[in-house]
Protein backbone atom coordinates (compact mmCIF):
# COMPACT_ATOMS: atom_id res chain seq x y z
CA UNK A 1 0.00 0.00 0.00
CA UNK A 2 0.79 3.82 -0.24
CA UNK A 3 3.93 4.79 2.20
CA UNK A 4 2.86 8.89 1.72
CA UNK A 5 -0.02 10.53 2.54
CA UNK A 6 1.61 13.70 -0.10
CA UNK A 7 4.52 14.41 -2.20
CA UNK A 8 5.72 16.72 -4.94
CA UNK A 9 4.53 16.11 -8.57
CA UNK A 10 7.93 15.55 -9.96
CA UNK A 11 8.32 12.47 -7.26
CA UNK A 12 6.25 8.90 -6.78
CA UNK A 13 6.92 7.60 -3.59
CA UNK A 14 4.83 4.60 -3.19
CA UNK A 15 6.08 0.93 -3.12
CA UNK A 16 3.10 -0.98 -4.25
CA UNK A 17 3.05 1.04 -7.81
CA UNK A 18 -0.24 2.73 -7.30
CA UNK A 19 0.04 6.49 -6.10
CA UNK A 20 -1.54 7.47 -2.83
CA UNK A 21 -0.79 11.23 -3.84
CA UNK A 22 0.11 13.46 -7.18
CA UNK A 23 0.41 16.96 -6.41
CA UNK A 24 1.29 19.68 -7.81
CA UNK A 25 -0.56 23.59 -7.57
CA UNK A 26 -3.86 21.20 -6.76
CA UNK A 27 -3.08 17.79 -5.70
CA UNK A 28 -5.10 14.57 -6.98
CA UNK A 29 -5.62 11.79 -3.91
CA UNK A 30 -6.24 8.57 -4.51
CA UNK A 31 -9.84 7.65 -3.11
CA UNK A 32 -9.10 4.42 -2.36
CA UNK A 33 -12.81 3.53 -2.06
CA UNK A 34 -13.36 3.84 -5.87
CA UNK A 35 -10.76 1.06 -7.21
CA UNK A 36 -11.46 -1.38 -9.86
CA UNK A 37 -14.35 0.62 -11.28
CA UNK A 38 -15.14 3.35 -14.03
CA UNK A 39 -17.26 5.59 -13.89
CA UNK A 40 -19.39 6.65 -17.15
CA UNK A 41 -19.42 10.45 -16.35
CA UNK A 42 -15.75 10.69 -16.89
CA UNK A 43 -16.31 12.29 -19.85
CA UNK A 44 -12.40 13.64 -21.24
CA UNK A 45 -11.10 11.46 -22.89
CA UNK A 46 -7.26 11.99 -22.44
CA UNK A 47 -6.25 8.35 -23.92
CA UNK A 48 -3.19 6.20 -23.33
CA UNK A 49 -0.48 8.06 -21.47
CA UNK A 50 2.84 7.50 -19.45
CA UNK A 51 1.61 7.14 -16.30
CA UNK A 52 -1.33 8.03 -13.46
CA UNK A 53 1.42 11.36 -13.12
CA UNK A 54 0.85 12.20 -16.46
CA UNK A 55 -2.93 11.73 -16.17
CA UNK A 56 -2.91 14.23 -13.32
CA UNK A 57 -0.70 16.65 -15.22
CA UNK A 58 -3.53 16.56 -18.47
CA UNK A 59 -6.25 16.89 -16.18
CA UNK A 60 -4.95 19.99 -14.13
CA UNK A 61 -3.94 21.83 -17.75
CA UNK A 62 -7.72 20.76 -18.96
CA UNK A 63 -9.94 23.98 -17.94
CA UNK A 64 -12.82 21.89 -16.30
CA UNK A 65 -11.09 18.64 -15.11
CA UNK A 66 -11.47 18.31 -11.49
CA UNK A 67 -10.84 13.93 -11.52
CA UNK A 68 -9.92 11.28 -13.26
CA UNK A 69 -9.82 7.64 -13.95
CA UNK A 70 -6.55 5.85 -14.71
CA UNK A 71 -6.50 2.59 -15.96
CA UNK A 72 -3.11 1.29 -14.61
CA UNK A 73 -3.41 -2.10 -17.01
CA UNK A 74 -3.89 0.16 -19.93
CA UNK A 75 -2.57 3.40 -19.23
CA UNK A 76 -5.61 4.95 -20.06
CA UNK A 77 -6.82 8.18 -18.61
CA UNK A 78 -10.39 9.64 -18.42
CA UNK A 79 -11.44 13.08 -16.82
CA UNK A 80 -14.56 14.65 -15.69
CA UNK A 81 -15.63 17.79 -15.10
CA UNK A 82 -17.09 16.74 -11.47
CA UNK A 83 -16.09 14.25 -8.25
CA UNK A 84 -17.50 11.15 -7.23
CA UNK A 85 -18.56 13.17 -3.97
CA UNK A 86 -19.87 16.44 -5.11
CA UNK A 87 -21.91 14.79 -8.43
CA UNK A 88 -23.61 12.70 -6.61
CA UNK A 89 -24.17 8.81 -7.90
CA UNK A 90 -22.03 7.92 -10.84
CA UNK A 91 -23.35 5.04 -13.49
CA UNK A 92 -20.13 2.72 -12.67
CA UNK A 93 -18.62 -0.70 -14.22
CA UNK A 94 -16.29 -2.85 -12.72
CA UNK A 95 -12.75 -2.79 -14.37
CA UNK A 96 -9.96 -4.06 -13.40
CA UNK A 97 -6.73 -1.96 -13.14
CA UNK A 98 -9.29 1.32 -12.60
CA UNK A 99 -8.14 3.80 -10.31
CA UNK A 100 -9.71 7.00 -9.17
CA UNK A 101 -8.41 10.09 -8.50
CA UNK A 102 -10.02 13.79 -7.35
CA UNK A 103 -8.64 17.48 -6.71
CA UNK A 104 -7.70 17.81 -2.90
CA UNK A 105 -6.11 20.09 -1.17
CA UNK A 106 -2.35 19.11 -0.88
CA UNK A 107 -0.83 21.95 1.89
CA UNK A 108 -3.92 23.80 2.60
CA UNK A 109 -6.12 20.60 3.40
CA UNK A 110 -6.57 21.81 7.20
CA UNK A 111 -5.49 25.50 7.16
CA UNK A 112 -7.51 28.77 7.86
CA UNK A 113 -7.40 32.48 7.69
CA UNK A 114 -8.45 34.19 10.64
CA UNK A 115 -10.65 37.37 10.93
CA UNK A 116 -9.97 39.25 13.82
CA UNK A 117 -12.59 40.74 15.77
CA UNK A 118 -15.13 39.23 12.96
CA UNK A 119 -17.78 36.28 12.80
CA UNK A 120 -20.80 34.93 11.23
CA UNK A 121 -23.62 35.62 12.99
CA UNK A 122 -25.70 32.93 11.77
CA UNK A 123 -28.30 31.49 14.47
CA UNK A 124 -28.11 27.67 13.77
CA UNK A 125 -24.49 26.55 13.97
CA UNK A 126 -23.41 22.53 12.63
CA UNK A 127 -21.94 22.41 16.48
CA UNK A 128 -21.44 24.61 19.37
CA UNK A 129 -18.26 23.36 21.35
CA UNK A 130 -18.08 24.67 24.89
CA UNK A 131 -15.94 24.75 26.53
CA UNK A 132 -12.74 24.24 23.80
CA UNK A 133 -9.39 25.31 22.43
CA UNK A 134 -8.62 26.56 19.23
CA UNK A 135 -6.77 23.69 18.16
CA UNK A 136 -9.74 21.86 19.17
CA UNK A 137 -12.28 23.78 17.13
CA UNK A 138 -9.65 23.83 13.98
CA UNK A 139 -9.47 19.90 14.30
CA UNK A 140 -12.95 19.74 14.64
CA UNK A 141 -13.85 21.77 11.69
CA UNK A 142 -11.35 19.85 9.97
CA UNK A 143 -12.82 16.37 10.71
CA UNK A 144 -16.14 17.50 9.40
CA UNK A 145 -16.86 17.33 5.51
CA UNK A 146 -19.76 20.02 5.90
CA UNK A 147 -18.00 22.39 7.92
CA UNK A 148 -16.24 25.66 5.64
CA UNK A 149 -15.86 28.44 8.78
CA UNK A 150 -15.99 28.49 12.61
CA UNK A 151 -16.43 31.40 15.20
CA UNK A 152 -14.17 31.23 18.34
CA UNK A 153 -13.84 33.66 21.38
CA UNK A 154 -10.82 32.98 23.38
CA UNK A 155 -12.50 34.85 26.52
CA UNK A 156 -15.61 32.08 26.55
CA UNK A 157 -13.80 28.78 24.88
CA UNK A 158 -16.56 28.99 22.49
CA UNK A 159 -16.58 27.51 19.47
CA UNK A 160 -19.53 27.61 16.84
CA UNK A 161 -19.18 25.99 13.54
CA UNK A 162 -21.02 26.87 10.46
CA UNK A 163 -21.30 24.93 6.69
CA UNK A 164 -21.77 28.53 5.56
CA UNK A 165 -18.74 30.91 4.70
CA UNK A 166 -18.40 34.92 4.63
CA UNK A 167 -18.50 34.60 0.88
CA UNK A 168 -22.17 32.56 0.76
CA UNK A 169 -23.54 34.80 3.59
CA UNK A 170 -21.78 38.11 3.29
CA UNK A 171 -24.97 40.15 5.33
CA UNK A 172 -24.25 37.95 7.91
CA UNK A 173 -20.49 38.43 8.23
CA UNK A 174 -20.26 41.48 10.78
CA UNK A 175 -17.55 43.11 13.36
CA UNK A 176 -17.77 41.43 16.56
CA UNK A 177 -15.01 42.11 19.59
CA UNK A 178 -13.65 38.95 21.50
CA UNK A 179 -15.06 37.01 18.45
CA UNK A 180 -12.41 35.67 15.52
CA UNK A 181 -14.20 34.01 12.47
CA UNK A 182 -11.78 31.54 10.75
CA UNK A 183 -12.71 30.21 7.07
CA UNK A 184 -10.65 27.01 5.67
CA UNK A 185 -8.18 27.63 3.02
CA UNK A 186 -9.30 24.98 0.74
CA UNK A 187 -13.10 23.38 0.33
Amino acid sequence: MCCLISFLLSYILCLDGVHGVIQRDISFTKDTNVVNVYCMEADIMFGTTRGALHCAKLCQSHSTCVSVFYDHTNKECFGAASTIKNHGLYTCEPRTGMVYYKEGCGQFESTYTEFVNYALSISTPIMVLDPTTLDNCKQTCSSISDCRSFNFSAYMSKCRLFSETAVTNPGDFVPMSSVNHYAKNCI
